[in-house]
C-alpha cells in the first residue's frame, strides 16, 4: 500500500559510499540547517498540532508529510554517519559550526501563514538539494538527492492544493 506524500519507489540506499567529510559537511546544512529536514519536521508537527482544532483535512496532511520529512532526516544521517561525520543537529556556515535551534522553525498564526511558510520552505528545500547535487559528483548521493526532491515535489503539490481551499 502506497505512502501518502511520498513517491512509491524506493530510496537509493548507501552502501557503496567512500568516507568524505567534505560531502559529508554539504549534507549537514540539509540534515539539520536552518532549512533542513530536522527544520521540516519540527514546523510541520507544531502547524499539524495547531491545525487539529480548525481543518483536520489540513491537520492529518501536514502530520502525514512530518512523516515523511522524517524519513528523509533518517536518510540523510545514515548518509553523512557512512561519510565520516555524526549526524549531529548541527551544521556549518562556511567553517564555523553551529547549532541547530527552533528558531529556524516558523510558527505562524493561522492556516494560511503556516500554508505559505511550509510551501516556501518546501520549495527552498527543493532548490538546495539542487544546490547540493551541483556539489557533489557523487552519483549515490546525487541519486537520493533526487528521489527526495521527488517527494518534496508532492508536498509542495499537496500544500498547495490545500492553501487553495481556505
Amino acid at each position: 500500500m502506497p505512502v501518502p506524500y511520498r513517491v512509491d519507489t524506493p530510496y537509493p540506499r548507501p552502501e557503496h559510499l567512500d568516507r568524505n567529510i567534505r560531502y559529508a559537511r554539504i549534507l549537514l546544512n540539509s540534515y539539520s540547517g536552518q532549512g533542513s529536514e530536522l527544520t521540516a519536521v519540527m514546523q510541520y508537527l507544531y502547524h499539524h498540532q495547531m491545525a487539529e482544532r480548525q481543518r483536520q483535512d489540513v491537520s492529518d496532511c501536514l502530520r502525514g508529510i512530518a512523516i515523511v520529512e522524517m524519513h528523509h532526516l533518517e536518510l540523510l544521517g545514515e548518509y553523512i554517519n557512512r561519510l565520516g561525520l555524526y549526524p549531529t543537529y548541527s551544521f556549518y556556515q562556511g567553517t564555523r559550526r553551529m547549532r541547530w535551534n527552533s528558531g529556524f522553525v516558523c510558527y505562524g498564526r493561522n492556516l494560511r501563514d503556516m500554508l505559505d511558510s511550509d510551501i516556501a520552505a518546501e520549495t527552498k528545500a527543493i532548490e538546495g538539494y539542487e544546490r547540493d547535487i551541483r556539489s557533489i559528483p557523487d552519483p549515490v548521493i546525487q541519486s537520493l538527492l533526487r528521489r527526495i526532491i521527488e517527494d518534496e515535489e508532492i508536498h509542495v503539490k499537496a500544500l498547495t492544493d490545500l492553501r487553495q481551499t481556505l
